[in-house]
């Protein structure tokens, strides 16, 4: 039996792999995301087996920490996964860090900053309680506290 790879892959600033089954009818091709919609153009389609993959171009700069869908022709919907791109020079780039993570204390203050510019949602478990963190830049997701909490336990749960 063979594993089914049907999807959409985001394999470089601008160009989304999909795969899908051979025989589909391919009249319209969206991106979608929560603020965003682009049609999307077919470079190039090879077909594989029962697979047919699209190469398409897209104009805009898409937000790697949020979630697109690929529309086929109003009806097939694929989640956008990462492909090759975090493998791109223009990633490294852009989401290099070197700054402190981890959690820093201060009298009055605690902060908690995690790196994953390909998570999608990242929250905070501490005592039992639920806190997103916010996205800044360059991968880095931040929440601050405005009292110390030293000691305290906390875990991440990410997306």
């Amino acid at each position: 039996m063979s594993k089914n790879i049907w999807g959409a892959y985001l394999e470089d600033y601008g160009l989304i792999k999909i795969i899908i089954p051979l025989n589909t009818c391919i009249d319209n091709i969206v991106l979608k995301g929560e603020d965003y919609f682009e049609k999307l153009i077919i470079d190039k389609q090879e077909s594989y087996g029962n697979e047919l993959y699209l190469f398409c171009r897209y104009d805009s700069d898409i937000k790697l920490y949020k979630d697109y869908t690929v529309i086929i022709n109003n009806e097939l919907t694929l989640m956008l996964s990462l492909g090759k791109i975090t493998r791109s020079n223009r990633f490294d780039i852009e989401n290099y860090y070197d700054g402190t993570l981890g959690v820093v204390v201060n009298d009055n203050t605690t902060e908690f900053r995690l790196w994953g510019p390909v998570c999608k949602e990242v929250v905070l478990v501490l005592d039992e309680e639920k806190f997103n963190l916010n996205y800044t830049d360059r991968g880095v997701w931040k929440l601050t506290f405005p009292r110390n909490l030293h000691g305290s336990k906390y875990y991440y749960v990410i997306r």
